[in-house]
């Protein structure tokens, strides 16, 4: 044990050492002159940041290993810590032009989260997946949309003087970003300590159900509040083209599915690379058609798994690609997040994230027993569903553009829980699946 460990620190060294340079290298950088940035060297720039950034992404991940906190908040660690907002060794630039990758990173997660949700997993969990996912939704968008209604102008400087409809909007929209939960989080936890067992079955189930659910209840919903925003005006086809992202998504996902897992009967060899190509692909797909990638990509991943006869040499693709995957998307995404907005929005965010815990506390707790689910659903089970990065951070984004009255406070605010949650989030889920008995002592310690 002890030899183990002094191999691990003598190999460690040198990414130390390296990951010490690389950090110095983009210092300088950023110091050099504003020439070297000019327009047709930003491309030559991002590579250089993204290449930098996992260098340093990977040294940060074998120390929060070692101190038995997950990989992947090391990841995020590094990349907020060298984003644009601290440190600056990546530029917001650099960040924009790395945008296109990490949404290939996502499509190769979510195909990874598709794959996970067998349908003998859906038959063996069916009835704890469907009682916890609606008890979930209903009192966390009761809880803090009553929050939201009843005391929003006392907590939301932006409410004050604002009129009803805009206060019951606000209240809606809160009610449905807090169901939210990161299936991309999810996934990266559970392939990172190899968990099986009820807890981490039913916590990815639930989570998938709910993010679809969520996707067709935002569409009505930004539906009817861009007329209650906007009563005098008249405004077409939001509704049909939300309902366009949910079927259109599902549709393309599934042919692309079936036909990857016939491409996968004749390609026997380094499968690793049709899984990355397909991720590209679907990208490009989602992008070009209006499509939602992390939807489209789940339902190829699910379709190869249980409609082909390929679905564990495809998981043997994803598997090999994802260690580098998880390297470049979760320092990417967390450069992205603006630490500053946590100055004026942590007091309403820590609040909001309180009230979810508790109402996804009551509701899992209600759920489970209702079906007579296991007892370590009801005591751990919350811990899964703290991180809010992924679907939470696209649809702020959307409500940000949409809503010009009070679009731009409520993203900060939404990005503000996002910050907080996604530091501590996986590893509370990491600590539940110890505690249900899903992963060992070795994988909590990341021996």
């Amino acid at each position: 044990m002890e030899q183990g460990k002094k191999r691990a620190l003598i190999s460690f060294i040198p990414r130390l050492v390296a990951a010490g340079l690389v950090a110095g290298f983009l210092l300088l950088l950023r110091m050099t002159p504003d020439t070297l940035h000019a327009a047709g060297s930003s491309g030559v720039v991002a590579a250089i940041s993204l290449g930098g950034l996992i260098v340093m992404a990977w040294v940060m991940g074998d120390i929060f290993q070692w101190i038995r906190l997950p990989r992947i908040t090391g990841y995020m660690f590094t990349g907020l810590l060298a984003g644009p907002h601290i440190l600056r060794l990546i530029s917001r630039e650099s960040v924009a032009t790395l945008k296109f990758i990490d949404n290939v990173a996502l499509s190769l997660i979510a195909l990874h989260a598709g794959h996970e949700v067998r349908l003998e997993l859906i038959k063996r969990r069916f009835k704890s997946i469907v009682s916890i996912t609606f008890f979930i939704l209903l009192f966390s968008l009761s809880g803090v949309f009553l929050f939201v209604f009843f005391g929003g102008r006392i907590f939301f400087p932006f409410l004050k003087d604002a009129p009803g409809r805009t206060v019951l909007l606000v209240a809606l929209l809160f009610g449905l970003i807090e169901v939210a939960k990161s299936p991309v989080t999810t996934i990266a936890i559970l392939d990172e300590t190899r968990a099986r067992g009820r807890l981490a079955e039913t916590t990815l189930g639930v989570v998938v159900l709910k993010d679809v659910i969520l996707i067709v209840l935002f569409g009505v919903v930004m539906a009817i509040g861009v007329r209650l925003a906007h009563p005098g005006e008249v405004h077409k086809g939001l509704l049909g083209e939300t309902l366009w992202r949910l079927s259109g998504s599902l549709g393309v996902g599934g042919l692309v599915g079936f036909l990857v897992g016939g491409a996968l009967g004749i390609i026997r060899r380094k499968t690793y690379l049709l899984v990355i190509g397909l991720a590209l692909g679907l990208t490009l797909l989602s992008m070009g058609m209006h499509l939602e990638v992390l939807l489209a990509s789940m339902t190829a991943g699910f379709v190869i798994e249980n409609f082909t006869r390929h679905g564990k040499r495809f998981l043997g693709g994803v598997e090999a690609a994802s260690p580098l995957v998880y390297l470049i998307f979760f320092p990417v995404a967390s450069a992205a997040l603006n630490l500053s907005l946590l100055r004026d929005t942590w007091f309403i965010a820590v609040i909001i994230i309180m009230l979810r815990k508790v109402m996804v506390f009551v509701g899992i707790n209600v759920g489970s027993r209702l079906v007579e689910d296991f007892p370590a659903m009801r005591r751990w089970g919350w811990m899964g569903f703290i991180n809010q990065s992924g679907v939470t951070l696209a649809l702020a984004i959307i409500i940000g553009r949409e809503f010009q009255e009070f679009g731009q406070q409520f993203k900060a605010i939404a990005l503000g829980m996002i910050v907080i949650t996604d530091f501590y989030g996986p590893a509370l889920f990491k600590y539940a699946l110890y505690k249900a008995g899903d992963i060992g002592r070795k994988q909590l310690e990341g021996d």
